[in-house]
């Protein structure tokens, strides 16, 4: 049940981020806006870098052989589409998106081959109408380094780790950008700790004494430094870690497992798609409800990851002999 309960928890996390950014364009106090504010996007994207970084590293030690191919039809076939559909939709709609917090334009060439190539953050900006991506050029680094991590005693990893804390934790005393908006790779400083931490946790064996030093040195590095959290954020980054320790200690429910897999697999569609779907929402003469656009949004991203997602990589693991393991 491990990695059904990781992939439950992984959709909430990703609705969090929804949630808030229901806010942000609607503008108000509704309670799905309270929701991403109180339980932090901030704090969910952390807790998704843990749980990848736990995940990659059971991933490519359990099967090294096939890890890079595993890691491209994971992420590539849904982030091309949905970065296709987001290009598109200011172009469909005739200029920029005004929305009660931002204003969303259709990105220039180079900026959209960066993002393709995922060099945002490293190269150029993230694409406006999908900000969200910025998280994937941290993933994708990591995922390509893997192998040289992997190499490494747990104590080097948790050094490195411990950089990254000093970094993030000192971001408050900086005079500098969103950390999606940052260049040159610093992202992957400030936010690396909490992959590079649950990459630990796996080569400690998830025993306890890890799983509570994760615990206590991510709520102080967060709190410390205090940027984006509503307060409810302890119980987002406790659920992380706790899914990682626990989450196999659930009964094998079949009902409860079924459950789990679906929200599980339409996780990471329901983060890449949210934005182009609100966008979309925007434009439309759909009621400006909060409660529905986010119903919306979840039963686009269910489709999206049933209809698109599974099927293009089922055509690729017929025809191009691709394997995917469940837990990756």
């Amino acid at each position: 049940m491990i990695w059904k309960s990781l992939g439950a928890i992984r959709f909430f996390l990703a609705l969090i981020v929804a949630c808030g950014h229901v806010g942000r364009i609607l503008g108000g106090d509704s309670l799905v806006a309270l929701f991403g504010f109180h339980f932090s996007a901030q704090a969910a994207v952390l807790g998704f870098l843990v749980i990848s970084g736990f995940s990659i590293a059971a991933s490519y030690f359990r099967q090294p052989k096939g890890y890079y191919m595993r890691r491209v039809l994971r992420i590539i076939p849904l982030y091309f589409f949905c970065v296709a559909v987001s290009i598109v939709i200011p172009i469909l709609h005739g200029g920029p998106i005004k929305t009660a917090g931002d204003v969303f334009s259709t990105s220039d060439t180079r900026t959209i081959l960066g993002n393709l190539l995922f060099l945002q953050g490293f190269l150029v900006q993230p694409i406006s109408t999908n900000a969200v991506v910025w998280t994937l050029s941290i993933e994708v680094f990591f995922y390509v380094i893997t192998p040289l991590l992997a190499r490494l005693r747990p104590a080097w990893i948790a050094l490195a780790c411990l950089c990254s804390c000093v970094a993030y934790g000192g971001w408050r005393f900086l005079d500098l950008p969103f950390y999606g908006e940052v260049q040159y790779g610093a992202a992957v400083i400030f936010m690396g700790w909490a992959w590079l931490l649950g990459f630990w946790i796996y080569r400690m064996n998830i025993n306890k004494d890890a799983l509570f030093a994760a615990l206590v040195a991510g709520i102080c590095v967060i709190a410390f430094n205090g940027s984006f959290l509503g307060w409810l954020w302890p119980i987002t980054w406790c659920l992380s870690i706790a899914g990682i320790g626990y989450g196999g200690v659930l009964p094998a429910n079949r009902a409860l497992a079924a459950c789990f897999e679906i929200a599980g697999d339409a996780s990471y569609s329901l983060y890449l798609v949210h934005m182009p779907c609100l966008l979309m929402l925007e434009v439309s003469s759909v009621p400006r409800s909060a409660l529905l656009w986010i119903g919306i949004v979840v039963l686009v991203s269910v489709i999206t990851d049933q209809v698109y997602d599974r099927r293009v990589k089922s055509f690729l693991r017929k025809h191009y002999r691709i394997g995917e393991r469940r837990f990756s």
